[in-house]
C-alpha cells in the first residue's frame, strides 16, 4: 500500500511538468440545411436540401508575436469546402 502511495505521489508531482498537447489538428465537418428565400423571387430556387463537407487543418504557432497576446492566441490554418446548394442547375455545385 505504501508503494502505491509513493508511485501515485510521484506521478502527480511530475505530471505538472509535462505538456503533451499537439500544436496541430484536423477537422472534418458535414453540413446540411436549406437555402432560405430571403428576397422576392427566390422561392423557386430551393428545390432540395443543401449539404456539403469541409476539411480543415489548424496549426498553433504558440505565443510568438505581440498580436498573439492581444488577440488571445489565434490559430492559423486552411480549409477545403464542397457545397451542394440543392439546385445545381440554377445555383451551381
Amino acid at each position: 500500500m505504501k508503494f502505491k502511495s509513493i508511485i501515485l505521489l510521484f506521478l502527480l508531482f511530475f505530471s505538472s511538468f509535462v505538456f503533451s498537447q499537439k500544436n496541430y489538428s484536423t477537422e472534418i465537418r458535414l453540413n446540411n440545411g436549406f437555402v432560405a428565400p430571403h428576397r422576392i423571387g427566390m422561392e423557386g430556387l430551393a428545390e432540395r436540401p443543401s449539404f456539403g463537407t469541409e476539411l480543415t487543418f489548424f496549426y498553433d504557432f504558440g505565443k510568438t508575436n505581440f498580436y498573439d497576446y492581444k488577440y488571445n492566441d489565434p490559430i492559423t490554418g486552411f480549409g477545403v469546402s464542397w457545397q451542394n446548394l440543392g439546385n445545381p442547375e440554377s445555383l451551381g455545385q
